[in-house]
């Protein structure tokens, strides 16, 4: 029996060398001890947090309680994914100008999910009420004050991204 050098004998519990090595790593587990590895983890970070901080994180995913435009996002996203799913099927057969649309569309679809997730995070915490408030004070009792004008700047930037990805889109998808 020949040895590589550098390898060492593979043993089962009965001392028996076993020809067939395992070539793997150690990040190479399957799929339920990778799930099990995942609920330790999360089990135990969320021993860390406060009770009321899970519970908050329970209450944002009964749906009776949701505003209506979460239900807006959540059928957008699920149009977004449909589309998603064809463009992925069918990404090898676009010619050069329908991967070019299909760029944009992901691009577009994308950037408006995240801006989505985000304002619906910022809602669920109270972060619009923070930057409503702020700019409130600012346009009504012409208050300046740091937060209202990063409440500004945020909502100039978020405008500026979805007007443009939208007209690219739209540009690129009706030239053709």
């Amino acid at each position: 029996m020949t040895q590589q050098p550098n390898k060492k004998p593979v043993q089962n519990l009965k001392s028996e060398i076993n020809q067939e090595t395992d070539e793997r790593g150690w990040f190479e587990l399957s799929s339920s001890t990778w799930v099990l590895i995942g609920g330790l983890t999360l089990f135990n970070v969320g021993c860390l947090f406060s009770p009321n901080i899970i519970d908050g994180l329970f209450r944002i995913l009964d749906f009776r309680l949701w505003k209506w435009w979460y239900f807006v996002a959540l059928l957008l996203t699920a149009a977004f994914s449909i589309k998603w799913f064809f463009l992925y099927q069918s990404w090898n057969d676009l010619d050069s100008e329908e991967l070019k649309i299909a760029k944009q569309f992901l691009l577009m679809s994308v950037t408006i999910t995240i801006e989505m997730a985000i304002f619906i995070l910022l809602y669920a915490t109270g972060g619009v009420h923070y930057l409503y408030m702020s700019l409130m004070f600012f346009f009504k009792f012409s208050v300046y004050s740091h937060m209202a004008a990063l409440a500004l700047l945020l909502l100039g930037v978020a405008l500026a991204v979805t007007i443009y990805v939208i007209k690219e889109w739209l540009t690129i998808a009706f030239s053709s």
